[in-house]
């Protein structure tokens, strides 16, 4: 069986530092960048535009991450 794959969704999500819980594990919330052009992707500039934006928020960067969404369809 044959399957294609189409990229639906390119994305850019940080994951902010929201303390830690009970056992030290670090707690997150995430904030989108949105959606990016996938054939303008650029990681180094998705991280610099994460760390730019950093400054206006009320927590740090724990993580920045790069979502990819693909649709699969049998051919």
């Amino acid at each position: 069986m044959a399957v294609t794959e189409t990229m639906i969704k390119n994305q850019c999500n940080m994951k902010l530092n929201n303390g830690t819980d009970s056992e030290g594990n670090v707690k997150t919330v995430n904030v989108s960048l949105g959606t990016m052009s996938d054939s303008g992707w650029d990681a180094a500039k998705a991280y610099a535009c994460a760390n730019a934006i950093e400054n206006c928020l009320s927590k740090t960067i724990y993580q920045v991450q790069h979502v990819l969404t693909n649709s699969l369809e049998e051919s």
